[in-house]
């Protein structure tokens, strides 16, 4: 996440957005955990229901499986 305001470790926040690809729109409580001078944060998503934490991880294992060599992605299909 960037954010154009600053923010601190631990504080609570409430996020909206949407997975690229996907029209659903997430609105989740999140705490901060880290963030850095540039306006980039981390978050810990503190209540999201299971069809959204699905979806995220799906969303993810495909990006991750995208960033991956070919050769290495193959391997990955093929034990899973």
């Amino acid at each position: 996440m960037m954010t154009s305001v600053p923010l601190k470790s631990g504080t609570h926040v409430t996020v909206q957005f949407t997975i690229p690809g996907q029209t659903t729109e997430f609105a989740a409580q999140s705490e901060v955990s880290w963030c850095d001078e540039k306006g980039r944060a981390g978050l810990r998503f503190l209540a999201a229901s299971s069809k959204q934490r699905s979806e995220l991880k799906q969303w993810l294992a495909r990006r991750l499986e995208d960033s991956l060599p070919e050769s290495v992605a193959l391997k990955f299909r093929l034990t899973t």
